[in-house]
């Protein structure tokens, strides 16, 4: 985005083609769909892009007392997702 002469970049921005499959991801999601399936190749954003989803669907009034369960093969990934959805909160959150 543009200010004046100034470009201001989001924080916790995605890239793309990250937001093509957050946008279809969502809109499955949004018309029913309880569940989804993002498949990217390693290192593509998948995190980035379902820490994303996760903030888009916590943000939504009927969220306020749900949560988000995120499977991953190892702790160590479960551990570094939950960073990740943590600081993407921090940027995208709203309480």
């Amino acid at each position: 985005m543009f200010v004046g002469f100034e470009t201001i970049e989001p924080r916790y921005g995605l890239h793309p083609y990250q937001r093509r499959v957050l946008a279809d991801a969502l809109s499955k999601l949004d018309h029913g769909r309880r569940r989804t399936v993002i498949h990217m190749p390693t290192g593509a954003g998948k995190t980035r892009v379902a820490c994303h989803a996760a903030c888009h669907l916590l943000r939504r009034p009927e969220a306020e007392d749900k949560l988000i369960v995120w499977l991953a093969s190892t702790e160590e990934l479960c551990e570094q997702a939950a960073s990740d959805l943590a600081r993407a909160w921090s940027f995208l959150g709203d309480r």
